[in-house]
């Protein structure tokens, strides 16, 4: 009889247990991180194929990257600098920007995607190039 009123009580406080759970949140998406908010380009750096730092600036410029797939660089006063279309690859490890005069079409790899922090990277023959932008 004692076995019978466990079983019953165990079946009827089973699913509260279970509804007690924590429920998991998923991480958000590269592509939710990117468009969450506007990103400040902070830092430019570019080292010759010698790990030399030839080239460094401060461009204090807004990207938005909208979830439609434009984006839109606003200069210090505001004004749109440059537009375009920009896209995800190789399972969110690199993201393609073109301008939309086509004079400006780039394929960057993501080093770091925070919610915070964000870094492009690229190569060319003579070195390397890296964007640093924060929120």
């Amino acid at each position: 009889m004692n076995k019978s009123l466990f079983i019953l009580f165990l079946l009827a406080v089973l699913p509260s247990v279970q509804s007690c759970k924590k429920k998991e949140t998923s991480e958000p998406t590269a592509k939710e991180l990117i468009t969450r908010d506007d990103w400040t380009w902070v830092r430019f750096e570019f080292y010759d194929n010698n790990g030399n730092l030839t080239s460094e600036t401060e461009p204090h410029t807004k990207w938005v990257f909208a979830p439609s797939g434009d984006y839109y660089i606003y200069d210090l006063g505001g004004t749109i600098y440059r537009y375009g279309i920009w896209q995800l690859l190789d399972n969110d490890t690199k993201i393609h920007i073109i301008e939309h005069s086509g004079s400006y079409d780039y394929t960057f790899d993501i080093e770091t995607l925070t919610d915070s922090k964000f870094t492009l990277a690229y190569t060319v023959s003579t070195g390397h190039g890296s964007y640093y932008f924060e929120r």
